[in-house]
Protein backbone atom coordinates (compact mmCIF):
# COMPACT_ATOMS: atom_id res chain seq x y z
CA UNK A 1 0.00 0.00 0.00
CA UNK A 2 1.42 3.33 -0.94
CA UNK A 3 1.26 6.16 1.57
CA UNK A 4 1.45 10.09 1.65
CA UNK A 5 3.34 11.75 4.10
CA UNK A 6 2.25 14.89 5.58
CA UNK A 7 3.74 17.04 8.74
CA UNK A 8 1.89 19.80 10.43
CA UNK A 9 2.56 22.25 13.33
CA UNK A 10 -0.43 22.48 15.50
CA UNK A 11 -0.39 22.35 19.72
CA UNK A 12 -3.57 20.02 19.72
CA UNK A 13 -1.83 17.36 17.43
CA UNK A 14 1.31 17.61 18.63
CA UNK A 15 2.93 14.55 20.69
CA UNK A 16 2.87 15.98 24.47
CA UNK A 17 5.09 13.16 25.16
CA UNK A 18 7.41 14.44 22.75
CA UNK A 19 6.61 17.91 23.89
CA UNK A 20 6.35 19.77 20.14
CA UNK A 21 3.80 20.68 18.36
CA UNK A 22 5.12 18.63 15.39
CA UNK A 23 3.34 15.94 13.89
CA UNK A 24 3.29 13.36 11.33
CA UNK A 25 0.35 12.18 9.43
CA UNK A 26 0.22 9.33 6.54
CA UNK A 27 -2.83 8.40 4.47
CA UNK A 28 -3.57 6.01 1.68
CA UNK A 29 -6.50 7.83 0.42
CA UNK A 30 -6.58 10.36 -2.21
CA UNK A 31 -5.04 13.80 -1.72
CA UNK A 32 -7.56 16.31 -0.09
CA UNK A 33 -9.13 18.95 -2.96
CA UNK A 34 -9.10 21.87 -0.91
CA UNK A 35 -5.46 22.05 -0.83
CA UNK A 36 -2.81 22.25 2.04
CA UNK A 37 -2.35 25.35 4.44
CA UNK A 38 0.43 27.31 6.01
CA UNK A 39 0.56 25.16 9.15
CA UNK A 40 0.78 21.44 6.65
CA UNK A 41 3.40 20.38 4.27
CA UNK A 42 3.00 17.73 1.63
CA UNK A 43 2.74 14.92 0.73
CA UNK A 44 5.86 13.64 0.31
CA UNK A 45 6.36 9.59 -1.34
CA UNK A 46 8.04 8.39 2.02
CA UNK A 47 9.50 9.58 5.77
CA UNK A 48 13.07 9.66 3.81
CA UNK A 49 11.76 12.65 1.61
CA UNK A 50 9.88 14.78 4.08
CA UNK A 51 12.56 14.46 6.55
CA UNK A 52 14.67 16.25 3.18
CA UNK A 53 12.17 18.45 1.89
CA UNK A 54 10.16 19.54 4.93
CA UNK A 55 11.02 23.10 6.08
CA UNK A 56 9.02 22.28 9.66
CA UNK A 57 11.23 19.12 10.18
CA UNK A 58 14.42 20.96 9.11
CA UNK A 59 13.68 23.16 11.95
CA UNK A 60 12.54 20.81 14.61
CA UNK A 61 15.81 19.00 14.14
CA UNK A 62 17.79 22.73 14.54
CA UNK A 63 16.36 23.16 17.85
CA UNK A 64 15.96 19.62 19.21
CA UNK A 65 17.68 16.61 17.19
CA UNK A 66 16.65 14.18 19.83
CA UNK A 67 13.03 15.04 19.20
CA UNK A 68 13.22 15.17 15.87
CA UNK A 69 14.58 11.71 15.28
CA UNK A 70 11.56 10.12 18.11
CA UNK A 71 8.90 11.81 15.86
CA UNK A 72 9.73 9.25 12.96
CA UNK A 73 9.16 6.56 15.10
CA UNK A 74 6.07 4.45 13.39
CA UNK A 75 4.01 5.03 16.59
CA UNK A 76 4.46 8.47 16.34
CA UNK A 77 2.80 8.85 12.96
CA UNK A 78 -0.69 8.37 12.42
CA UNK A 79 -2.33 6.06 9.94
CA UNK A 80 -5.27 8.68 8.81
CA UNK A 81 -8.21 7.61 6.65
CA UNK A 82 -9.81 10.46 6.04
CA UNK A 83 -8.84 14.01 7.26
CA UNK A 84 -9.41 17.94 6.17
CA UNK A 85 -6.66 20.26 5.94
CA UNK A 86 -7.57 23.12 6.52
CA UNK A 87 -5.37 26.42 5.16
CA UNK A 88 -4.07 28.65 7.95
CA UNK A 89 -6.42 31.72 8.65
CA UNK A 90 -9.68 29.48 8.29
CA UNK A 91 -12.03 27.82 10.75
CA UNK A 92 -14.81 26.29 11.21
CA UNK A 93 -17.93 26.60 13.88
CA UNK A 94 -17.28 23.85 16.50
CA UNK A 95 -21.58 22.69 16.47
CA UNK A 96 -20.75 22.01 12.45
CA UNK A 97 -17.77 19.61 13.40
CA UNK A 98 -20.16 17.93 16.15
CA UNK A 99 -23.14 17.64 13.42
CA UNK A 100 -20.75 16.06 10.33
CA UNK A 101 -19.24 14.12 13.06
CA UNK A 102 -22.87 11.98 13.45
CA UNK A 103 -23.10 11.70 9.55
CA UNK A 104 -19.45 10.93 9.46
CA UNK A 105 -19.14 8.33 12.40
CA UNK A 106 -22.38 6.37 13.19
CA UNK A 107 -23.22 5.17 16.52
CA UNK A 108 -24.65 1.19 16.85
CA UNK A 109 -26.98 0.52 18.97
CA UNK A 110 -29.41 -2.46 20.16
CA UNK A 111 -28.42 -3.76 16.14
CA UNK A 112 -29.11 -0.57 14.77
CA UNK A 113 -27.08 2.07 12.65
CA UNK A 114 -27.77 5.91 14.29
CA UNK A 115 -26.58 8.44 11.94
CA UNK A 116 -24.04 7.64 8.69
CA UNK A 117 -24.72 10.09 5.68
CA UNK A 118 -21.51 9.71 3.98
CA UNK A 119 -19.94 7.12 2.27
CA UNK A 120 -17.05 4.92 2.87
CA UNK A 121 -16.31 2.09 0.56
CA UNK A 122 -14.03 0.70 3.12
CA UNK A 123 -16.54 -0.12 5.70
CA UNK A 124 -19.35 0.46 3.92
CA UNK A 125 -21.44 -1.53 1.25
CA UNK A 126 -24.37 -0.55 -0.48
CA UNK A 127 -27.08 -3.32 -1.23
CA UNK A 128 -29.45 -1.45 -3.56
CA UNK A 129 -29.86 2.21 -4.98
CA UNK A 130 -33.54 3.18 -4.49
CA UNK A 131 -33.01 6.62 -5.86
CA UNK A 132 -30.47 9.02 -7.22
CA UNK A 133 -31.26 12.67 -7.63
CA UNK A 134 -29.77 15.32 -10.18
CA UNK A 135 -27.20 16.23 -7.39
CA UNK A 136 -25.77 13.25 -6.82
CA UNK A 137 -27.92 12.41 -3.38
CA UNK A 138 -28.78 8.95 -2.84
CA UNK A 139 -31.35 7.02 -1.08
CA UNK A 140 -30.05 3.55 -0.49
CA UNK A 141 -30.16 0.50 1.64
CA UNK A 142 -26.42 -0.21 2.92
CA UNK A 143 -24.29 -2.24 5.48
CA UNK A 144 -22.49 -0.72 7.46
CA UNK A 145 -19.46 -2.15 10.07
CA UNK A 146 -19.25 -1.22 13.78
CA UNK A 147 -15.36 -0.75 13.67
CA UNK A 148 -15.29 -2.31 17.43
CA UNK A 149 -17.29 -5.48 17.33
CA UNK A 150 -16.24 -6.05 13.19
CA UNK A 151 -20.00 -6.66 13.22
CA UNK A 152 -21.87 -5.65 10.02
CA UNK A 153 -25.63 -3.64 9.98
CA UNK A 154 -28.08 -3.03 7.71
CA UNK A 155 -29.92 0.96 7.41
CA UNK A 156 -31.77 2.73 4.59
CA UNK A 157 -30.37 6.22 4.48
CA UNK A 158 -29.86 8.88 2.56
CA UNK A 159 -26.12 9.54 1.62
CA UNK A 160 -24.25 12.97 0.31
CA UNK A 161 -22.89 12.17 -3.21
CA UNK A 162 -20.07 8.55 -3.28
CA UNK A 163 -17.46 10.62 -5.30
CA UNK A 164 -17.46 13.31 -2.15
CA UNK A 165 -14.12 13.90 -0.10
CA UNK A 166 -14.63 14.97 3.51
CA UNK A 167 -13.18 18.30 2.43
CA UNK A 168 -16.18 18.44 -0.42
CA UNK A 169 -18.83 17.81 2.57
CA UNK A 170 -17.12 20.67 5.34
CA UNK A 171 -16.88 22.81 2.52
CA UNK A 172 -20.51 22.68 1.39
CA UNK A 173 -21.86 21.94 5.15
CA UNK A 174 -20.17 25.15 6.31
CA UNK A 175 -21.75 27.63 3.43
CA UNK A 176 -25.17 25.97 4.59
CA UNK A 177 -24.78 26.02 8.32
CA UNK A 178 -24.25 29.76 7.98
CA UNK A 179 -27.52 30.53 6.35
CA UNK A 180 -29.84 27.58 7.71
CA UNK A 181 -33.42 28.25 8.73
CA UNK A 182 -35.86 26.59 11.24
CA UNK A 183 -38.49 24.31 9.68
CA UNK A 184 -41.88 25.75 10.61
CA UNK A 185 -43.49 23.65 13.38
CA UNK A 186 -40.44 22.00 14.44
CA UNK A 187 -37.99 22.98 17.15
CA UNK A 188 -34.84 21.58 16.48
CA UNK A 189 -34.38 21.10 12.59
CA UNK A 190 -33.08 23.59 10.27
CA UNK A 191 -33.20 23.65 6.46
CA UNK A 192 -30.51 24.66 3.91
CA UNK A 193 -28.99 24.51 0.81
CA UNK A 194 -25.42 23.35 -0.22
CA UNK A 195 -23.22 25.58 -2.83
CA UNK A 196 -23.90 22.85 -5.15
CA UNK A 197 -27.84 22.80 -4.69
CA UNK A 198 -28.16 20.00 -2.26
CA UNK A 199 -30.60 20.33 0.34
CA UNK A 200 -30.15 19.55 3.57
CA UNK A 201 -31.31 19.62 7.27
CA UNK A 202 -29.93 20.03 10.40
CA UNK A 203 -30.79 19.07 13.97
CA UNK A 204 -29.63 21.31 16.69
CA UNK A 205 -30.88 20.24 20.35
CA UNK A 206 -30.37 23.42 23.07
CA UNK A 207 -27.52 24.55 20.75
CA UNK A 208 -25.55 21.33 20.03
CA UNK A 209 -25.47 20.17 16.85
CA UNK A 210 -26.85 16.61 16.49
CA UNK A 211 -26.79 15.62 13.00
CA UNK A 212 -27.22 16.86 9.18
CA UNK A 213 -28.34 14.73 5.78
CA UNK A 214 -29.22 15.32 2.59
CA UNK A 215 -32.82 14.93 1.29
CA UNK A 216 -34.27 14.30 -1.91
Amino acid sequence: MEYKYFIGKNRNFGSQDLQTDKHIFKTAGEYPPIGVGGDFEGPFKSVHELTEKSNFYSDLKKQNPRTASKLLYPKHIRDVENFLLIPKGKSYNKELFKTIQHALKPDFKNGQVLGLHFYNLKDTKILEIYQTNSKGVVRAKILKQDFKTKEWYQKETTLFPLHWHIGNLFDELDIAFLYRFLIAETKNKYGSVTPSGIKVIFVIVNGIGKTVYPII
